[in-house]
C-alpha cells in the first residue's frame, strides 16, 4: 500500500468517526431539546436514597406541571417485543437477536422511592425509546417514542403551568440536592 493510498484511509477513517460523532451527538442533543421544552428544570443522574438502606439512580428527573417525571432513556435499536407482564423483552436487530430486562421492574422501584421521599406530589414514570424502535406488538403503557414526549407532557395550559410547576419546585430541588449528580 503506498503512503498516498494509507493518507486517503486514514482521511475516511477520521471522517467515519466525525460523522458517528455527530450523529451520536444530534441524538442526545434532539432528546436534550425535547426535555427542555416539556419541563422546567431536569437532571441527569441523581442518585437518592432507596428506602432499603441502599441507594437507587435516576436516569432523568424531570420537573414538569404534570408533576415530577422519573425518565428512562433506552437507547436501543430495532424492533422490541414488549410486554409488562414479561421479566425479558426480546429485541430484533438485524441479524441480532437479545432480551434486555423489563425496564418497568426497576422503574417500580424508582418511582417507589420518590413517592416516598415526596409525598403529596404526583409522580410519574415513562420510558422512552428512540424514534427508529418498532414496537413488535402494543406497547405497554408509559413506554413512548421520543418524539411523543411532546403530546405527552406539554399540554399544560400556559397560565397553569407557571402555578403548577412552582408547586412542585420544592420537592423537585429537595430530591435533586439530596446526592450529588453523577457526571
Amino acid at each position: 500500500m503506498t503512503s498516498l493510498e494509507t493518507t486517503l484511509l486514514f482521511l475516511v477513517f477520521i471522517l467515519l468517526l466525525a460523522v458517528g460523532f455527530y450523529w451520536l451527538r444530534s441524538r442526545s442533543s434532539s432528546l436534550k431539546r425535547k426535555l427542555k421544552y416539556i419541563s422546567a428544570e431536569y437532571q441527569r443522574h441523581i442518585v437518592i436514597p432507596d428506602g432499603l438502606d441502599g441507594y437507587i439512580e435516576l436516569d432523568y428527573l424531570l420537573l414538569t406541571p404534570h408533576g415530577l417525571v422519573v425518565l428512562d432513556y433506552r437507547d436501543i435499536e430495532g424492533t422490541i417485543f414488549p410486554g409488562s407482564n414479561f421479566d425479558l423483552w426480546t429485541v430484533l436487530d438485524g441479524h441480532q437477536r437479545f432480551s434486555i430486562q423489563n425496564p418497568f421492574t426497576i422503574m417500580r422501584n424508582r418511582l417507589n422511592s420518590v413517592r416516598a421521599l415526596v409525598k403529596d406530589v404526583p409522580v410519574l414514570g415513562v420510558v422512552v425509546f428512540p424514534d427508529a424502535v418498532k414496537f413488535g406488538n402494543e406497547a405497554p403503557e408509559n413506554v413512548i417514542h421520543e418524539s411523543d414526549l411532546l403530546t405527552r407532557f406539554s399540554n399544560a395550559d400556559k397560565a397553569n403551568k407557571e402555578l403548577l410547576v412552582k408547586a412542585f419546585h420544592q420537592p423537585y430541588k429537595f430530591l435533586s440536592g439530596m446526592i450529588e449528580t453523577k457526571s
